[in-house]
This record gives C-alpha cells, sequence and structure tokens, in this order.
C-alpha cells in the first residue's frame, strides 16, 4: 500500500506542470470571455474547479495505469461526451430536431423512412409520435431541461405527421440512436430521456468506433486521437446528429488504411480489401465526399498485396464504390425535396442544373470562388461553433486561435518514427485536395443561390476527418532537426501526456462554454 501512495505521489511531482498549463489554459479562456460573455462568475468558477479536478484525475490515472492511447481516447470521450449529452440543451447541436425525428423513425422499425404524402409542398411527409413531432427550434432551440416543461411530460405515443425527417440519409446512421429512444419507451421514462439516451448511445458508438480505430492503426495514433477529441467532434458525437456515425466511420476508414499501410509483404488478401472497401462506402454513403478516401486503396504498396492478381482486381473497388455512390446521391437528392429544404430552394433560388450551367459558363468565375481563402478561414474558424443558427450558436474566438497555434506545434513538433513516404504523402494530400474542394463544389451545386459569387452552407464539421489527414501529411520524419534542439527536450519527452493535456484544456473549455451561454 505504501509502495502504491508513494508511486501516486511522485506522479503527482512528475505531473504538476501538466496540471498547471491545464488551469493557465482554463483561466485564460474564462478571461478572455468575460469580455465577450455575460455569465455569473460564482456558478463558473465552480465549474472552473470541478472540471479542474475532474481534469487532473484523468492525467493522474492514465498516467498512473499507463494506459495506451486508445484506452485514454475512450476515457476522455465518454467523461466530457457524457457531459455534453446532458447539458446540451434541449435540440441544440446542427439541424437536431430533425435528427431526433429521423432517429424516432427507425426506433420504431421504419427503416426506408415511408413517405406518407408525397407532394412536396406539405409538411406532412414522414410519420413520428406527437412528443418528438412537437419541438420546434424556434421554441425550444436554447432551452435546458429547466426552462421548459417538455423533458418531464410522458411520452405521448399519438401518431405526428412532419415535414422533415432527413430521409436522404442512410438508415444507419440512426440506429445507436434509436436504440437508446427504444431504451426510454421501453422503460416508460420522461421525453427528456429518448434525447438523452439517444444521445448517449450515439456517443457510446464513436466513442468505442475511435477508440478501436486508434487501437488498430500501428502509426499515427496522436493525430487519429486528436481528431477523435476536438470539442466539436465530440459535441457532434453527443448528439442525436449523424455526424459521429460519419466521424467515426471516416476515421475508422484511416485507420485501416494504415494498417494495411504497415502490413507485412505479400498478406493484402480480398478479406482486407473488401473491409476497408465495406467501411469505406459506409461513410460515402452518409456524407458523399467522404467516399473520396476508397483512393486510400491505390497507396498501399504493390509489395503488400499477396497476388499481383489482388492488387489489379482491388482497382475495381473504386468503380464499385463510384457506381454505388452515384446511384444513392440519385436516390438522396430525390429524398432531400421531401423536407423544408424544397421550400428554401425555391425561395433562394437553388437549382443544381442551373448552377452547373453557370460554372461551365464561367469557369474562371467559379475557379475564384471555389479558391478564395476565405472559404478556409471560416471553415477553421467554425470548427469551435456549436450549434447552429440564429437560437443555439455559441461561439469562441479564444479557441479557434488556441488551436491554431497548437496545431502548428504539432506540426513542428510531431516526428514518428515511422510513417508515410514523401511520394504517399503528396497523394495523400491530393486525395484530402478532393475531399475538401469536392465538399465546396457540392455545397456550391446543391446548396447555393445560382451564379451567387460565394459558397453558402459549408461548416467546419464537415471537415473534422480531413484534419486527421493533414496531420499525417505535415508530420516531420524521425530525424526533424528542429526536435533535436535540447530546447525541445520536454516536449520530446513528455509528447503524449502534453497532448493530452490540451485535449482535456479544450473540451474543459467547452463545458465551460456551455455553462456560460446556458447555465
Amino acid at each position: 500500500m505504501n509502495l502504491k501512495i508513494e508511486g501516486l505521489k511522485r506522479n503527482i511531482i512528475n505531473l504538476k506542470w501538466f496540471f498547471i498549463i491545464y488551469g493557465l489554459f482554463l483561466l485564460s479562456f474564462i478571461l478572455y470571455e468575460t469580455k465577450e460573455t455575460n455569465f455569473n462568475i460564482k456558478t463558473t468558477l465552480l465549474v472552473f474547479l470541478a472540471l479542474l479536478i475532474i481534469g487532473s484525475i484523468i492525467l493522474l490515472f492514465i498516467t498512473n495505469k499507463n494506459l495506451p492511447l486508445h484506452k485514454i481516447a475512450l476515457i476522455i470521450i465518454l467523461v466530457f461526451g457524457v457531459m455534453c449529452v446532458f447539458l446540451s440543451p434541449i435540440i441544440s447541436i446542427s439541424d437536431e430536431q430533425e435528427h431526433f425525428t429521423r432517429s424516432e423513425i427507425v426506433s420504431h422499425g421504419d427503416l426506408n423512412t415511408k413517405i406518407y404524402n408525397k407532394s412536396l409542398d406539405s409538411n406532412k411527409h414522414f410519420l413520428t409520435i406527437q412528443s418528438v413531432g412537437e419541438l420546434k427550434v424556434g421554441k425550444m432551440g436554447n432551452k435546458t431541461v429547466f426552462k421548459t416543461k417538455w423533458d418531464d411530460q410522458e411520452i405521448n405515443y399519438t401518431k405526428k405527421y412532419v415535414g422533415s425527417a432527413f430521409a436522404q440519409n442512410p438508415f444507419y446512421g440512426y440506429i445507436p440512436q434509436a436504440i437508446g429512444i427504444d431504451i426510454a419507451k421501453g422503460l416508460n421514462l420522461n421525453n427528456i430521456w429518448m434525447l438523452w439516451l439517444g444521445r448517449l448511445c450515439n456517443l457510446i458508438f464513436y466513442a468505442i468506433i475511435c477508440s478501436y480505430a486508434i487501437k488498430k492503426a500501428p502509426i499515427y495514433k496522436i493525430p487519429l486521437l486528436l481528431t477523435a477529441c476536438l470539442p466539436l467532434s465530440i459535441y457532434q458525437a453527443g448528439s442525436t446528429s449523424i455526424d459521429g456515425m460519419i466521424f467515426a466511420l471516416a476515421l475508422l476508414s484511416i485507420a485501416y488504411f494504415l494498417y494495411l499501410y504497415q502490413k507485412e509483404d505479400h498478406t493484402v488478401d480480398w478479406k482486407n480489401i473488401s473491409i476497408l472497401t465495406l467501411i469505406i462506402t459506409l461513410c460515402g454513403l452518409c456524407k458523399l465526399t467522404y467516399a473520396a478516401l476508397i483512393l486510400l486503396i491505390f497507396l498501399i504498396p504493390k509489395n503488400k498485396f499477396k497476388t499481383p492478381k489482388i492488387k489489379h482486381l482491388s482497382r475495381l473497388c473504386f468503380i464499385i464504390l463510384s457506381a454505388i455512390t452515384l446511384i444513392w446521391s440519385r436516390y438522396a437528392t430525390k429524398m432531400l425535396y421531401y423536407s423544408w429544404r424544397y421550400g428554401y430552394f425555391l425561395r433562394k433560388n437553388v437549382n443544381s442544373k442551373l448552377q452547373i450551367l453557370y460554372i461551365v459558363n464561367h469557369p474562371i468565375n467559379f475557379l475564384k470562388i471555389l479558391f478564395n481563402p476565405m472559404n478556409f478561414i471560416k471553415a477553421f474558424k467554425s470548427l469551435f461553433s456549436f450549434g447552429h443558427g440564429t437560437y443555439t450558436t455559441i461561439k469562441s474566438y479564444f479557441l479557434v486561435i488556441a488551436l491554431f497555434i497548437l496545431l502548428l506545434l504539432f506540426i513542428f513538433t510531431y516526428s514518428p518514427k515511422q510513417g508515410l513516404n514523401k511520394k504517399d504523402k503528396i497523394k495523400l494530400l491530393i486525395i484530402t485536395l478532393l475531399i475538401a474542394l469536392g465538399t465546396y463544389i457540392v455545397q456550391y451545386i446543391s446548396w447555393t443561390t445560382v451564379g451567387l459569387p460565394k459558397i453558402q452552407g459549408v461548416q467546419g464539421r464537415y471537415f473534422i476527418p480531413v484534419i486527421a489527414l493533414l496531420l499525417m501529411i505535415f508530420s516531420f520524419n524521425s530525424n526533424n532537426k528542429l526536435l533535436k534542439s535540447n530546447k525541445f527536450d520536454f516536449i520530446k519527452n513528455n509528447y503524449n501526456i502534453l497532448a493530452i493535456t490540451f485535449i482535456i484544456s479544450f473540451l474543459s473549455s467547452l463545458i465551460l462554454l456551455l455553462f456560460m451561454k446556458y447555465y
């Protein structure tokens, strides 16, 4: 027992600088927000102290147990994700009203999202229940359980027809949420538990998949960890949004590719290629642009394939997936109109055919629009924009600047012993650009007013998996001259724990922001 206590004391002493970094980060955040947000300083300081204790316990626990990165990711995602699940106001996350509705529809077995009224002008396309259908963003968007009676009411199973339910998304993106809703129904709980348990099951799914992805990846574990634990990643995963599914499958696709990239020579077989293709397909059907991850197959070294025939035939996966996504996109586009978006498109003059015609006739203008630096600046800034719309958005420019500095430090100091070679990094950069630019092109064609000199509807959350790819591309190799300097000994010797300290700092700041805004 004495040995354990002595070991614990040594750990506390060894971690003193990380506790200080953590505390100073949170204090700096609070001081900055005093100029930006009206909030109760006494309550905020109490929350600050609670988070300081929780974060310190996490740091102490993971170092004392010497946990691997994938288990650390699981703990961090669940601890801070659970806070988001219960602290985030009702339907405060981007489009959560509609995601929640689709989750309930899946929970009662309607996987195909049956259309009950095929008139595009109708607001009664899909069948849900009264408790879910009565939620309105304008009415409930920024309310906590202390500001509404809806949460305490019993579940009302009366039929309710609604106009929008994300019918364009695949049903499996809502299975975790549906399980949570079914548990709430089965236990005869109040309304709020449908939302909370739906969020919680979505979070658990995200945590397990991301943890497994980090475990599976033989290299670049830190970039995967940082991306999985971004505040916006966990905030979205701790909701009923499909984003958690997209992020988890994208990171799993990248991790499985890295696993194949590092396999022994002549061991990659059809089973491996099929698994990678399946994961990317599931991800691509949720978010079309991430189907481009199938190009990762072309980065697997030829000597890794079991036979030359498998290598050549594996290229067919690109063609197969392209055909699947094309067919699905046609179906999804059709279903997209069975929602409030149909009226929006009419009012805003959004027309894909006319927009493509505009691009063909004005290619130079379109390129200027596409490569406008403000596109990327706005996307990066919105990585710390939580919620969406007039009623629910909260932001922190302090965290935006802090993340920019942290990413720069990461790029210059992260130096894995093994990684992609320079040629493959260039190829990966091309794939990353295809995903990023493809997102802007899709949004310009499908969501932007015809001929408008800017791209509408792009949000930072669309690019979260891209961050992992960029961190892999711009990491130095193991003989980084910069890190050979003695000035960086502290970073070199404590890299993982330093990265985790900053992750916890950012996530604690998110929880503080929620309290400042809503409580």
